[in-house]
C-alpha cells in the first residue's frame, strides 16, 4: 500500500513522540527539521512502514535513543499477562473459543503507540466483543484451520503479542492437525513493535510447535524485509497467513488476493480505513 499525504504529518508526530517527555526544545527542533528534510527528499510512493523505518533511524541517530519505548513495551506485556488466565477461562467457557480468541487478538491491536498516545485495553475488549466487525472472515478462517498443517503469523505490537499467544494456545489445542506455527517479529526496536525480547518475556517459546523468524527494514537490513523474495517464500510455504495490525497490512496487502491470507486489525488510521473502505475504529478479520 502506497503512502498517503496524511502519513507525512503522522511521521512528524511520531518523531516528536519518540523523544518522550524531554524538555530539550533544541533537540525537538533538530529532529523535526531533519525529518522534514528527509521526507522532502523521499519517494512518497513507498509504503508507510518503509518510510517510517527511515524516520526512526534518523531520530535514533540524532537523539541517541535506540529503544525509547523499552519500558512501555515491558509493562504492556506484563499488563496483559496478568489478564491471561482470566481471558483464557473466558475463551474456554464461551460458545466459540476460537472466535473469542480471534476477537481478543483484534482488540489487542489497540496497543499501538505509532497510532495513538494512549489506549484502554479493557474498554477495547468490552467493545470488540459486542461490535459488528466491518469485515468478518472468522468462519472461513476456522474452516481453513481444520485442514491446515502450518501457519505463518506476523505479529505487531508488544502487549498485543500476549493476545496472540492466547490465540495460538487455543488453535493448537483445538486443531491438532496444526504442526507448525512460524511467528514473525521485528528484528529490533522500532516504536513499540514486538521483538524477540517480547517473545522471551511472554514465554511464547513454551509451545514446541512454534518457531520464530524476524523481519527487517532500513534499521535492521540483516533480516529480510516483508517485500523480499525470502518472505514471499515463507508466505507461499505455509497453509494459512495471519497478518496482525496496520503496518503488516500496509506491506502485505499485495498478497490479499491469496485465499489463505487473513488480516486482523483495528483501523485506527484514516488512511487504512479508506483503503479498506470502512470507518475508522472498525474491527477487521479480512480475507
Amino acid at each position: 500500500m502506497k503512502m498517503n499525504i496524511d502519513c507525512v504529518i503522522c511521521f512528524q508526530r511520531q518523531a516528536l513522540r519518540a523523544l518522550g517527555e524531554t524538555a530539550d526544545t533544541k533537540l525537538k527542533e533538530r529532529v523535526l527539521r531533519s525529518v522534514m528534510s528527509l521526507l522532502l527528499n523521499e519517494d512518497w510512493t513507498k509504503t508507510p512502514p518503509k518510510l517510517a523505518a527511515k524516520v526512526y533511524k534518523l531520530v535514533n541517530s540524532i537523539s541517541g535513543l535506540k529503544d525509547p519505548y523499552k519500558e512501555l513495551k515491558r509493562t504492556s506485556n506484563e499488563l496483559v499477562l496478568q489478564m491471561y488466565n482470566r481471558l483464557k477461562k473466558e475463551c474456554l467457557e464461551s460458545s466459540d473459543p476460537i472466535l473469542y480468541a480471534l476477537k481478543l487478538a483484534v482488540a489487542g491491536n489497540i496497543m499501538d503507540i505509532g497510532a495513538a498516545d494512549s489506549f484502554d485495553i479493557e474498554k477495547t475488549i468490552e467493545k470488540v466483543m459486542t461490535a459488528e466487525f466491518a469485515f468478518d472472515s472468522s468462519q472461513k478462517l476456522k474452516n481453513n484451520l481444520k485442514m491446515a498443517k502450518s501457519i505463518l503469523y506476523f505479529a505487531d505490537n508488544s502487549g498485543e503479542v500476549v493476545f496472540d499467544k492466547l490465540l495460538i494456545e487455543l488453535i493448537l489445542s483445538k486443531f491438532p492437525n496444526i504442526k507448525k506455527i512460524t511467528f514473525v517479529v521485528k528484528a529490533g526496536p522500532i516504536i513499540n513493535d514486538a521483538t524477540m525480547e517480547d517473545i522471551d518475556q511472554i514465554s511464547l517459546r513454551s509451545f514446541s510447535q512454534v518457531v520464530f523468524k524476524t523481519i527487517g527494514n532500513e534499521l535492521y537490513p540483516s533480516s529480510p524485509s516483508r517485500d523480499s523474495e525470502e518472505v514471499k517464500q515463507w508466505i507461499y510455504g505455509h497453509d494459512i497467513i495471519i497478518s496482525k495490525g496496520q503496518g503488516n497490512y500496509e506491506e502485505l496487502n499485495i498478497y490479499k488476493d491469496l485465499n489463505k491470507v487473513y488480516y486482523l486489525l483495528m483501523a485506527k488510521c484514516p488512511v487504512i480505513a479508506r483503503d479498506l473502505g470502512i470507518k475508522t475504529q472498525s474491527f477487521v478479520i479480512y480475507s
